[in-house]
């Protein structure tokens, strides 16, 4: 009986057999196989770094700004393809193009996988390209083959293209090398009909590297360059340029494309469509001009030659300088300007220049191209030469792009990516150039010359640089036959050795470290408990993981995930020697701050350093901090989460100058230690510690009890009795506390300085009493006040000053409809008010501008209001209704910290009591003949 559980059958086999055949005759194609093998293993080998438990935790910045946009669009446009294609942002194309694969993938919950994998697949498939295109310069598969290794292994492309690298950068790439391929291609072929189809295809590729990033403008310049340069080339070799008024065209097409997606989608700006179209503009009539040149007689030639071209482009360049229509380009170009000087020192490493910093010119190539650069430049060099000398249009198309970009690269770095395809397609002239010279591969004749790309149809043109013709140079010298091939060997090793160590070493510096990852769930566990709410829950972190942050704790609410505020604040934050200033700065914008070990050369009493290292307790003689709960602690100390909190403030008394310490037991997650401070009473013995925790503090063996409530609410916590009276002497002369020894209302000191005489108020801040206490018609209310300095004041003076707030429970109102009670001043007059809104009433008194000392008492004994100004009562008015119950008693101001006084308090009391003065030189009855005289200003506030 015949076996057939194992054979294959005869037509199977045959198949099989033939396929194995062509690829052992076309061994280009396996190796191309392995170098894409290669170039997608170098790019997603990080794949356990990105898809974690579930999540997919992305590189850097701005793939979360990416994810962000992608996800908010697709969402809003709930499947309508309409909705999907019109975009008026940032980088339209993208956007649009990663949300029509996210919407056919699944919808939004397949937007982070496909997002994570986009720029992988265009990376590789710009590998692939580049061997087209080394090959069109070339005409050597050799060449492509290993430019197209030297780019799987160029770190500043693998970087940009790697697995969860979603930004604009890899679709950036794509397009730079299809477009230089089609202009190569364009003077390749001989046919009219295939070089109308090549240019059709390249205005839409002009088109979508337009619309793809805001400054896309910038990526299509070398094409327009290469295009007036390809063509100087053709007319000074005596050749028609056919290709590029080809190329011309596609620029208008491009043009018109761009113009009709702005108007119908939405897409760009009306400064990068009209920036565009200038720049077709120029090509086009650079390239005319050259025809009409090259049409003419050469005799004539350099007459009409000398400065043609600049004289057409700076003729389309100054008459759009000088046309208001082109205002908007103007505006581009200087926003462009205004972002390159801006960003310049910033610290942000890709607006670095490629050789700044310390040894430059080498540690900024070898980390961004390994020694690839190195190599390629003398390739670039030696083809720009003969390119020019040989009117070899190829080779000068590609030489544009590569000093163009290199051109960039030194500005800032972030265009080493750009570079990085046009580097390897030189690092592939070069190293097959020179394996043919130092024996490794035999040097024919055919491999001394490039084809020409403007004389003919080639693309049939066998790879005769591949084979060995059999004429060959110079013998050469011994030595060089002799150590050749091993120097070779290793030149090859040290490039293959330093590009995988160089992008091994930038892949795992823009991974999310695990402790990063677990400081983001815990912020976003502890805002979800609180419901906090955007800004309160903005995380101010390190530039480079600031996205990160800010999307897993609060995307759903950031309306653009912009990291402009931690790049502005964060470097000024952690190295502050006042935390309580920078809370207080920045508490109402951000709700948690991460420190990280990166830090370097931080002061004992810098932010950092009480933060991160001594978790906010007091050490080494230096104070702790009261506002910062820590949040999370990575078991390497490497990354530490903090919240802003008001905190309690634990207030008491002892001897003048004793130091008090405070000490509490913390737990956070797996993390213990001890919160610890000390503080030094007064000159009148009294202290205050903010602290951010609850719990039972031990305070000088005494225990005090601070409740959650207590520190998110910015209580003090007092052993004095709560009192229905308060007396604020401001006599403490430091410290950003205002004791109150009777009540316990004491007053946080936001603004104003100490002096010998009292507080000085300076327009620039007050003192907030949280919740002190509220009259009413049963207890009635007196209110004085002692203050001094006070500036001669008119109509004249500016609004904040001509409507001063001594004291106030209410916001900025007017006086007739005081919710609460204020004392204050209109046009240097006192004028005092009680009431709830609508119904309240207000009495004036004289001017106290004088700077004169002065005493005023605003007193309600439940039925009439009086105002007494030095001891007389200068205006009383009745008054039984009710006052808005008081949240929050500000001296200074008012509470919505408006209207600062200006000026020095020396003493406020504060009494619940139905106080009433029997009038003693004026009565209501008489107010008009008083000098405070009602106006339409004054009535006014």
């Amino acid at each position: 009986m015949q076996d057939t559980s194992t054979s294959t059958p005869s037509g199977a086999r045959g198949r099989l057999g033939v396929a194995l055949s062509h690829v052992r005759a076309r061994p280009v194609v396996v190796s191309l196989v392995a170098v894409l093998l290669v170039a997608l293993l170098a790019r997603s080998y990080i794949y356990g770094a990105v898809f974690r438990d579930g999540a997919v935790v992305f590189l850097a910045n701005d793939p979360y700004y990416y994810r962000f946009v992608v996800e908010r669009h697709v969402a809003g446009a709930g499947g309508d393809l309409g909705a999907l294609l019109r975009y008026g942002e940032r980088d339209p194309f993208l956007v649009v193009a990663l949300a029509l694969c996210v919407s056919l993938l699944g919808g939004v919950e397949a937007a982070p996988v496909v997002l994570a994998w986009y720029p992988v697949v265009v990376g590789v498939a710009t590998v692939a390209l580049v061997y087209v295109l080394a090959r069109l310069v070339s005409s050597s598969r050799l060449v492509g083959v290993v430019a197209a290794v030297a780019l799987a292994l160029t770190p500043a492309h693998v970087v940009r293209t790697a697995l969860g690298f979603s930004d604009h950068h890899a679709a950036d790439f794509l397009w730079l090398v299809v477009g230089a391929t089609l202009l190569l291609l364009l003077w390749r072929v001989s046919s009219s009909r295939r070089r109308l189809g090549l240019a059709a295809a390249l205005a839409v590729v002009l088109a979508v590297q337009v619309s793809s990033w805001e400054a896309g403008v910038m990526l299509v310049l070398p094409a327009a360059l290469a295009v007036v340069l390809g063509s100087v080339l053709d007319v000074a070799a005596d050749r028609r340029p056919r290709a590029g008024l080809a190329a011309a065209a596609s620029f208008t097409g491009a043009a018109l494309l761009v113009a009709v997606v702005f108007w119908t989608l939405g897409w760009q700006t009306v400064g990068v469509v009209l920036a565009f179209a200038l720049l077709a503009a120029c090509v086009v009539l650079s390239v005319v001009a050259l025809a009409a040149i090259g049409a003419v007689g050469r005799s004539a030639r350099p007459a009409l030659g000398i400065g043609a071209v600049p004289v057409v482009v700076g003729l389309v360049v100054a008459a759009a300088a000088l046309d208001e229509r082109f205002a908007p380009v103007r505006s581009l170009f200087a926003a462009g300007a205004a972002f390159l000087d801006g960003s310049s020192g910033t610290g942000i490493a890709e607006t670095v220049s490629l050789v700044g910093g310390p040894l430059g010119p080498l540690t900024g190539p070898l980390s961004l191209f390994g020694l690839l650069l190195f190599v390629a430049l003398p390739a670039l060099v030696v083809t720009s030469v003969r390119a020019l000398r040989t009117r070899d249009v190829a080779g000068a198309v590609v030489a544009t792009y590569a000093w163009y970009f290199l051109a960039s690269a030194l500005v800032q770095r972030r265009f080493a990516g750009e570079l990085s395809p046009f580097v390897a397609v030189f690092v592939g002239l070069a190293l097959v150039a020179l394996a043919r010279w130092t024996g490794v591969l035999p040097t024919s004749a055919a491999s001394s010359a490039s084809p020409s790309a403007g004389t003919a149809d080639t693309t049939n043109t066998t790879d005769t640089a591949d084979t060995d013709s059999g004429s060959r140079f110079t013998p050469l010298p011994r030595a060089v036959r002799r150590y050749g091939p091993a120097a070779f060997s290793v030149l090859l090793a040290l490039l293959v050795v330093t590009s995988s160590g160089v992008l091994a070493v930038k892949l795992n510096q823009s991974v999310a470290t695990d402790a990063e990852y677990d400081a983001a769930a815990a912020i976003r566990g502890y805002a979800v408990d609180r419901d906090l709410s955007y800004p309160r829950s903005y995380v101010l972190s390190p530039l480079g993981s600031n996205r990160l942050f800010n999307y897993e704790v609060n995307a759903e609410a950031i309306p653009e995930l912009s990291y402009r505020y931690a790049e502005a604040h964060y470097a000024t934050f952690v190295r502050s020697d006042s935390p309580d200033r920078q809370y207080w700065r920045h508490h109402e914008r951000v709700g948690f701050v991460v420190t990280t070990d990166d830090v370097t050369a931080a002061a004992p009493a810098s932010n950092w350093v009480r933060l991160h290292q001594r978790l906010g307790s007091r050490a080494d003689g230096v104070e702790g901090t009261g506002h910062y709960r820590l949040v999370y602690a990575s078991a390497d100390d490497s990354v530490k989460a903090f919240a802003l909190v008001p905190g309690a403030v634990v207030a008491g008394t002892a001897d003048p100058g004793e130091r008090v310490s405070l000490s509490l037991p913390v737990t956070v997650g797996d993390r213990s230690f001890v919160y610890s401070r000390e503080t030094t009473t007064t000159d009148v013995g009294w202290y205050a510690v903010t602290v951010p925790y609850p719990g039972t503090y031990v305070v000088d063996g005494r225990a005090v009890t601070v409740t959650e409530a207590d520190v998110l609410d910015g209580r003090f916590v007092s052993q004095t009795p709560a009192t229905s009276s308060a007396h604020w002497s401001f006599d403490a002369g430091r410290g950003d506390v205002a004791f109150d020894p009777v009540g316990g209302f004491h007053g946080r000191v936001l603004g104003p300085t100490w002096t010998d005489g009292g507080l000085s108020f300076g327009g620039t801040g007050s003192v907030v009493v949280p919740d002190g206490p509220t009259p009413t018609a049963e207890t009635g209310l007196a209110l004085t006040v002692q203050f001094t300095g006070v500036e001669d004041l008119h109509r004249e003076s500016p609004e904040p000053a001509r409507f001063q707030r001594i004291v106030s429970t209410a916001p900025a109102s007017r006086y007739t409809t005081t919710d609460g009670y204020q004392l204050g001043l209109v046009d240097g007059h006192i004028v005092g008010a009680v009431g709830d809104g609508d119904g309240a009433v207000d009495v004036r008194g004289p001017a106290v501008d004088d700077g004169a000392p002065h005493t005023v008492s605003l007193l309600w004994d439940g039925q009439v209001v009086r105002l007494v100004v030095d001891g007389a009562v200068v205006d009383a008015a009745p008054y039984a209704g009710g006052v808005t119950p008081t949240e929050t008693l500000v001296v200074g101001g008012t509470t919505d910290d408006r209207y600062l006084f200006r000026g020095v308090v020396t003493d406020v009391r504060l009494d619940l009591v139905r106080a009433s003065t029997p009038p003693k030189t004026t009565r209501r009855e008489q107010r008009a003949s008083e000098p405070v005289v009602r106006s339409a200003s004054v009535d006014a506030f």
